[in-house]
Protein backbone atom coordinates (compact mmCIF):
# COMPACT_ATOMS: atom_id res chain seq x y z
CA UNK A 1 0.00 0.00 0.00
CA UNK A 2 1.26 3.68 -0.95
CA UNK A 3 2.67 4.84 2.83
CA UNK A 4 0.50 8.40 2.12
CA UNK A 5 -2.51 6.20 1.80
CA UNK A 6 -1.83 3.89 4.26
CA UNK A 7 -0.98 6.94 7.13
CA UNK A 8 -4.69 8.38 5.68
CA UNK A 9 -6.42 5.30 6.46
CA UNK A 10 -4.68 5.16 10.20
CA UNK A 11 -5.70 8.74 10.94
CA UNK A 12 -9.20 7.99 9.98
CA UNK A 13 -10.06 5.09 11.53
CA UNK A 14 -7.89 6.10 14.96
CA UNK A 15 -9.78 9.50 14.99
CA UNK A 16 -11.55 10.39 18.40
CA UNK A 17 -12.96 13.73 19.36
CA UNK A 18 -14.61 14.28 22.52
CA UNK A 19 -16.30 17.00 24.38
CA UNK A 20 -14.71 18.40 27.12
CA UNK A 21 -16.85 21.21 28.34
CA UNK A 22 -19.46 24.03 27.21
CA UNK A 23 -21.62 26.72 28.47
CA UNK A 24 -23.71 29.45 27.12
CA UNK A 25 -22.83 32.24 29.21
CA UNK A 26 -23.87 35.66 29.75
CA UNK A 27 -21.39 38.72 31.30
CA UNK A 28 -21.59 42.06 31.47
CA UNK A 29 -18.57 44.17 30.06
CA UNK A 30 -15.71 45.54 31.16
CA UNK A 31 -15.15 41.75 31.19
CA UNK A 32 -11.65 40.04 30.06
CA UNK A 33 -10.49 36.11 30.39
CA UNK A 34 -6.99 37.18 30.95
CA UNK A 35 -3.97 35.52 29.74
CA UNK A 36 -5.12 32.10 30.00
CA UNK A 37 -4.04 28.65 28.57
CA UNK A 38 -6.37 25.86 27.83
CA UNK A 39 -6.30 22.19 27.17
CA UNK A 40 -7.99 21.78 25.03
CA UNK A 41 -9.15 23.92 21.42
CA UNK A 42 -11.86 26.42 22.29
CA UNK A 43 -14.54 27.90 20.34
CA UNK A 44 -16.11 30.76 21.16
CA UNK A 45 -18.57 33.20 19.20
CA UNK A 46 -19.33 36.01 21.09
CA UNK A 47 -22.63 37.83 20.64
CA UNK A 48 -24.35 41.67 21.01
CA UNK A 49 -20.13 42.81 21.43
CA UNK A 50 -17.17 43.10 19.49
CA UNK A 51 -13.94 40.96 21.23
CA UNK A 52 -9.98 41.81 21.15
CA UNK A 53 -8.34 38.84 20.36
CA UNK A 54 -4.49 38.34 21.68
CA UNK A 55 -2.39 35.17 21.21
CA UNK A 56 1.02 35.57 22.41
CA UNK A 57 3.42 35.97 20.00
CA UNK A 58 0.61 36.30 17.47
CA UNK A 59 -2.00 38.53 15.76
CA UNK A 60 -3.72 40.96 17.56
CA UNK A 61 -7.62 41.13 15.51
CA UNK A 62 -10.98 42.39 16.82
CA UNK A 63 -13.72 39.91 16.22
CA UNK A 64 -17.10 41.54 15.60
CA UNK A 65 -20.47 40.39 16.64
CA UNK A 66 -21.32 36.94 16.07
CA UNK A 67 -17.79 36.05 14.40
CA UNK A 68 -16.47 32.87 15.84
CA UNK A 69 -13.34 32.79 17.48
CA UNK A 70 -10.68 29.23 17.80
CA UNK A 71 -7.79 28.96 19.58
CA UNK A 72 -5.88 25.36 19.31
CA UNK A 73 -4.72 23.41 22.20
CA UNK A 74 -1.82 25.28 24.60
CA UNK A 75 -2.01 28.51 23.11
CA UNK A 76 -1.74 31.38 25.76
CA UNK A 77 -4.42 33.83 24.48
CA UNK A 78 -6.53 36.75 26.37
CA UNK A 79 -10.18 37.80 25.30
CA UNK A 80 -11.12 41.46 26.03
CA UNK A 81 -14.71 43.07 25.83
CA UNK A 82 -14.34 46.29 23.79
CA UNK A 83 -18.14 47.45 23.94
CA UNK A 84 -20.09 48.47 27.13
CA UNK A 85 -23.34 46.37 27.91
CA UNK A 86 -24.73 42.31 27.93
CA UNK A 87 -22.91 39.62 25.87
CA UNK A 88 -23.68 36.47 25.51
CA UNK A 89 -20.38 33.90 24.36
CA UNK A 90 -21.41 30.17 23.79
CA UNK A 91 -18.28 27.96 23.71
CA UNK A 92 -16.77 24.54 23.82
CA UNK A 93 -13.80 23.16 24.63
CA UNK A 94 -12.80 20.05 23.02
CA UNK A 95 -10.03 17.37 22.47
CA UNK A 96 -9.37 15.53 19.30
CA UNK A 97 -6.70 12.61 18.41
CA UNK A 98 -5.32 10.37 16.05
CA UNK A 99 -3.21 7.48 16.49
CA UNK A 100 -4.38 7.35 20.36
CA UNK A 101 -1.86 10.34 21.65
CA UNK A 102 -1.68 13.06 18.93
CA UNK A 103 -3.62 15.98 18.75
CA UNK A 104 -6.03 16.16 15.87
CA UNK A 105 -6.48 19.94 15.43
CA UNK A 106 -2.59 19.91 14.91
CA UNK A 107 -4.10 18.66 11.42
CA UNK A 108 -5.94 21.99 10.11
CA UNK A 109 -4.67 25.15 9.78
CA UNK A 110 -7.18 27.19 12.20
CA UNK A 111 -8.13 30.51 11.37
CA UNK A 112 -8.22 32.56 14.16
CA UNK A 113 -11.49 33.93 13.07
CA UNK A 114 -14.50 32.61 11.44
CA UNK A 115 -16.95 34.36 9.10
CA UNK A 116 -20.59 35.05 11.11
CA UNK A 117 -22.28 32.22 9.10
CA UNK A 118 -19.85 29.37 9.91
CA UNK A 119 -20.02 30.92 13.62
CA UNK A 120 -23.97 30.84 14.07
CA UNK A 121 -23.94 26.79 12.93
CA UNK A 122 -20.64 26.15 15.48
CA UNK A 123 -22.75 28.14 18.25
CA UNK A 124 -25.97 26.45 17.63
CA UNK A 125 -23.98 22.67 18.15
CA UNK A 126 -23.04 24.50 21.35
CA UNK A 127 -25.91 25.21 22.80
CA UNK A 128 -27.10 21.90 21.98
CA UNK A 129 -24.08 20.10 23.60
CA UNK A 130 -25.19 22.23 26.51
CA UNK A 131 -28.74 21.64 26.73
CA UNK A 132 -27.48 17.42 26.59
CA UNK A 133 -28.88 15.87 30.31
CA UNK A 134 -25.63 15.65 31.90
CA UNK A 135 -24.26 12.16 33.31
CA UNK A 136 -26.10 10.35 35.79
CA UNK A 137 -25.96 7.21 37.30
CA UNK A 138 -27.48 5.15 34.83
CA UNK A 139 -26.24 4.34 31.39
CA UNK A 140 -27.62 6.36 29.09
CA UNK A 141 -26.44 5.16 25.71
CA UNK A 142 -28.52 7.46 23.59
CA UNK A 143 -27.36 10.65 25.35
CA UNK A 144 -23.67 9.37 25.05
CA UNK A 145 -24.26 8.85 21.78
CA UNK A 146 -25.67 12.35 20.93
CA UNK A 147 -22.86 13.77 22.29
CA UNK A 148 -20.80 12.00 20.49
CA UNK A 149 -22.86 12.85 17.44
CA UNK A 150 -22.95 16.58 18.13
CA UNK A 151 -19.24 16.77 19.05
CA UNK A 152 -18.31 15.23 15.88
CA UNK A 153 -20.24 17.51 13.95
CA UNK A 154 -18.84 20.64 15.71
CA UNK A 155 -15.13 19.23 14.35
CA UNK A 156 -16.59 18.93 11.15
CA UNK A 157 -17.58 22.68 11.34
CA UNK A 158 -14.31 23.79 12.10
CA UNK A 159 -12.92 21.38 9.29
CA UNK A 160 -14.79 23.01 6.49
CA UNK A 161 -13.21 26.34 8.05
CA UNK A 162 -9.89 25.03 8.24
CA UNK A 163 -7.25 23.57 4.94
CA UNK A 164 -5.40 20.79 6.08
CA UNK A 165 -1.73 21.47 7.12
CA UNK A 166 0.05 19.22 5.05
CA UNK A 167 3.27 19.40 7.33
CA UNK A 168 1.58 18.74 9.99
CA UNK A 169 0.53 15.12 8.21
CA UNK A 170 3.85 14.68 7.26
CA UNK A 171 5.29 15.74 11.12
CA UNK A 172 2.66 13.07 12.16
CA UNK A 173 3.76 10.35 9.50
CA UNK A 174 7.46 10.98 11.65
CA UNK A 175 6.38 10.50 14.77
CA UNK A 176 4.77 7.22 14.07
CA UNK A 177 8.43 5.85 15.10
CA UNK A 178 8.07 7.20 18.77
CA UNK A 179 4.29 6.40 19.21
CA UNK A 180 5.40 3.69 21.87
CA UNK A 181 6.73 6.69 24.13
CA UNK A 182 4.08 8.56 23.60
CA UNK A 183 1.91 5.92 25.19
CA UNK A 184 3.83 5.19 27.54
CA UNK A 185 4.41 8.91 28.42
CA UNK A 186 0.41 9.17 28.55
CA UNK A 187 0.47 5.87 30.32
CA UNK A 188 2.88 7.10 33.60
CA UNK A 189 1.61 10.97 34.15
CA UNK A 190 1.91 9.88 37.90
CA UNK A 191 5.20 7.90 37.74
CA UNK A 192 8.87 8.86 37.38
CA UNK A 193 9.93 9.35 33.52
CA UNK A 194 12.99 9.92 32.63
CA UNK A 195 14.70 9.85 28.91
CA UNK A 196 16.62 6.73 30.10
CA UNK A 197 13.47 4.89 30.41
CA UNK A 198 12.29 6.51 27.23
CA UNK A 199 15.07 5.42 25.51
CA UNK A 200 14.99 1.91 26.66
CA UNK A 201 11.76 1.09 25.24
CA UNK A 202 12.78 2.15 21.91
CA UNK A 203 15.97 0.34 22.38
CA UNK A 204 17.76 3.06 21.91
CA UNK A 205 20.47 4.90 23.68
CA UNK A 206 20.16 8.01 25.45
CA UNK A 207 21.69 10.73 23.39
CA UNK A 208 20.47 8.83 20.12
CA UNK A 209 16.60 8.60 21.53
CA UNK A 210 16.90 12.40 22.32
CA UNK A 211 17.82 12.82 18.74
CA UNK A 212 15.23 10.90 17.15
CA UNK A 213 12.45 12.13 19.72
CA UNK A 214 13.23 15.77 18.50
CA UNK A 215 13.16 15.20 15.01
CA UNK A 216 10.01 13.44 15.35
CA UNK A 217 7.96 15.62 17.69
CA UNK A 218 9.77 19.10 17.38
CA UNK A 219 10.91 19.05 21.30
CA UNK A 220 13.17 17.41 23.96
CA UNK A 221 11.99 14.45 25.47
CA UNK A 222 11.68 15.72 28.84
CA UNK A 223 10.03 19.17 27.75
CA UNK A 224 7.27 16.75 26.15
CA UNK A 225 6.92 14.98 29.02
CA UNK A 226 6.03 18.82 30.95
CA UNK A 227 3.64 19.76 28.56
CA UNK A 228 1.60 16.61 28.74
CA UNK A 229 1.51 16.61 32.20
CA UNK A 230 0.40 20.16 32.59
CA UNK A 231 -2.48 19.43 30.00
CA UNK A 232 -3.70 17.03 31.95
CA UNK A 233 -3.52 19.12 35.16
CA UNK A 234 -6.02 21.45 33.39
CA UNK A 235 -8.39 19.35 32.39
CA UNK A 236 -8.25 18.03 36.20
CA UNK A 237 -9.04 21.31 37.28
CA UNK A 238 -11.67 21.96 34.60
CA UNK A 239 -13.27 18.29 34.59
CA UNK A 240 -13.12 16.83 38.47
CA UNK A 241 -13.17 18.63 42.72
CA UNK A 242 -10.04 17.52 43.08
CA UNK A 243 -7.55 19.64 45.72
CA UNK A 244 -4.61 21.25 44.26
CA UNK A 245 -2.31 18.87 45.53
CA UNK A 246 -4.35 15.84 44.40
CA UNK A 247 -3.65 17.59 41.05
CA UNK A 248 -0.41 17.63 41.27
CA UNK A 249 0.33 14.21 42.82
CA UNK A 250 -1.61 12.71 39.68
CA UNK A 251 0.81 14.25 37.21
CA UNK A 252 3.76 13.07 39.53
CA UNK A 253 4.21 16.79 41.07
CA UNK A 254 3.80 15.66 45.31
CA UNK A 255 5.30 19.08 46.42
CA UNK A 256 1.60 21.18 45.57
CA UNK A 257 3.97 24.63 46.02
CA UNK A 258 6.38 23.13 43.53
CA UNK A 259 2.91 22.27 41.46
CA UNK A 260 1.39 25.15 41.90
CA UNK A 261 5.05 27.52 40.61
CA UNK A 262 5.13 25.17 37.88
CA UNK A 263 2.13 25.65 36.63
CA UNK A 264 1.68 29.37 36.96
CA UNK A 265 5.14 29.60 34.74
CA UNK A 266 3.74 27.71 32.49
CA UNK A 267 -0.44 28.90 32.14
CA UNK A 268 -0.01 32.65 34.14
CA UNK A 269 -2.35 31.62 36.39
CA UNK A 270 -2.23 29.61 39.59
CA UNK A 271 -4.24 26.58 39.53
CA UNK A 272 -6.67 27.78 41.76
CA UNK A 273 -7.25 30.83 39.39
CA UNK A 274 -7.08 29.05 36.75
CA UNK A 275 -10.06 26.66 37.83
CA UNK A 276 -12.29 29.82 39.62
CA UNK A 277 -11.93 31.47 36.31
CA UNK A 278 -13.59 28.53 34.27
CA UNK A 279 -16.45 28.30 36.78
CA UNK A 280 -17.08 32.12 36.58
CA UNK A 281 -17.47 32.28 33.05
CA UNK A 282 -19.82 28.43 33.21
CA UNK A 283 -22.10 30.06 36.38
CA UNK A 284 -22.65 33.27 34.02
CA UNK A 285 -25.76 31.30 32.35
Amino acid sequence: MDPRIELTTQIGDSLRVDYMLGCVSRVTAPYTTGWRTIPSTVFNQWQHTRTLVEVENGPSVTAEDGQGILIGTGIRHRLTLTSRGHATCRWAHMNGTVLDSLDAFTLLNMPLLTDRMSADAMGDVCEELFALPSAGDDLALGVMARRKELAFKLFAAICAVSPHDLAAVKMIGKMRRVLPCLTLIQQQLAESVTRESLAAQMGLTPTRFHTVFRRATGMAPMRYVRQVRLQHAQRLLLDTTLSVAEVGARIGCRDPFHFSRMFKTATGKSPGAYRREIQKLISAV
